[in-house]
């Protein structure tokens, strides 16, 4: 590894901070594994199956009866 000195606008080093406190990591690891992350995303490999990393599903109300209907969400079927 090398060391990188760099500087970060306040909200992002403080929300750094508390993502990494969150996760039980420090700080420099916790930048690394955004920039880590970042660098996939660019590649357009996130490494996350589509499904999961669906927005509408896991971060909104998404449906809750994937599980009985997945092939519709999966491919846009027409009414289950």
């Amino acid at each position: 590894m090398h060391r990188t000195t760099i500087m970060l606008p306040e909200t992002v080093k403080s929300a750094l901070e508390r993502a990494a406190h969150k996760k039980g990591i420090s700080f420099g690891e916790m930048v690394r594994q955004v920039l880590e992350k970042y660098l996939l995303i660019l590649r357009g490999k996130t490494g996350q199956d589509s499904f999961f990393a669906s927005q509408t599903i896991f971060q909104e109300h998404g449906p809750t009866d994937e599980a009985q209907h997945h092939d519709h969400y999966l491919l846009q079927r027409g009414p289950h």
